[in-house]
């Protein structure tokens, strides 16, 4: 776009009526009329309301466009900050509105994806009835779905949930160690075959005889 973008947990301290540009995923896309439609914009975590009026710089087929962008999609967005008559209760940023002026696609998502990331988070115990529903009415997905298809399934707010345990955990767990004069060190992890514990293993070539290697880990020692 050539020009700097905003991230969308900076866009809550964003005045009235300054543009801004940012890349997001569409979460979502809805029409509400054929002059006005909605898009849900997420970075990581944070997420903002996109509103895409016809309006004389804009046309009805572009905001017909915009609907039908499917999820998951990457796009680049040029817009107004507002704030909007209520809170937005679906986004993270609630108190602001992005009124987009200027869309365009990076990489589109394919209009019928083999999971929804938030599907993911009523998964079946096995894979038994995959085609039941949950009581909120959204499908239960089972283990082989969310396995093939894990990229999808990381994304799922309750994965990263999980992932924001480990890391809270593990930082803790390193800064109680530099307190006490521990440093990491990565060392490589070569083994005859795979351990236990059930690590991911690689084969690799050492010295002319086929090893399984671990990705390297963090490990503390004493100075």
């Amino acid at each position: 776009m050539g020009r700097p973008r905003h991230e969308i947990y900076q866009l809550a301290d964003v005045k009235d009526g300054e543009e801004i540009a940012l890349r997001a995923r569409v979460k979502t896309a809805r029409i509400q009329s054929a002059k006005l439609a909605f898009l849900l914009l997420q970075q990581d975590r944070a997420s903002i309301q996109a509103v895409v009026a016809a309006s004389d710089t804009l046309s009805r087929q572009f905001v017909k466009f915009a609907a039908t962008i499917p999820g998951e999609s990457i796009v680049d967005v040029i817009g107004v900050i507002k704030e909007p008559i209520e809170p937005i209760k679906s986004a993270t940023v609630s108190g602001r509105e992005l009124h987009v002026t200027e869309l365009w696609i990076v990489e589109k998502a394919i209009p019928q994806l083999p999971v929804q990331p938030d599907d993911s988070e009523f998964a079946l115990p096995s894979e038994a009835a995959e085609e039941q529903q949950s009581s909120s009415g959204r499908p239960l997905v089972g283990l082989s779905t969310r396995l093939d298809n894990r990229v999808l399934d990381l994304r799922a707010s309750l994965n990263q949930d999980i992932f924001d345990i480990h890391d809270g955990v593990r930082f803790l767990f390193e800064e109680f160690l530099r307190k006490h004069g521990f440093k990491s060190i990565d060392s490589p992890k070569l083994l005859g075959a795979p351990s236990e514990g059930g690590a991911n293993v690689f084969e690799v070539k050492y010295f002319d005889t086929w090893l399984r290697a671990r990705s390297c880990i963090s490990k503390w020692q004493f100075q």
